[in-house]
């Protein structure tokens, strides 16, 4: 038997789940992470908002799914820089 990771773009619908990955990111991985679960303050607005501009035309962000909830992500923001618009 496999197990079925599934990799795809992120959708506003991830929110949740993409959360409660990072929750438990910070708990295991603090010291690599630069910061604890306690230092990082949830504010759904702001995760909104972060979420959107992956979604945006240049900027990118992947989810692996298992099991119905992300396991890991990937993401690229496109700088608003002239000079580092070809970058992410």
């Amino acid at each position: 038997m496999y197990d079925v990771v599934i990799n795809r773009d992120v959708k506003l619908q991830d929110l949740v789940s993409i959360i409660n990955h990072k929750k438990q990111v910070l708990r295991e991985n603090a010291a690599f992470m630069g910061r604890t679960l306690d230092e990082w303050k949830i504010d759904v607005s702001v995760e909104t908002t972060w979420l959107r501009q992956h979604l945006q035309p240049g900027s990118c962000m992947f989810v692996a799914i298992y099991d119905g909830q992300v396991i890991g992500m990937l993401g690229f923001l496109r700088n608003e820089r002239a000079r580092y618009k070809h970058g992410g």
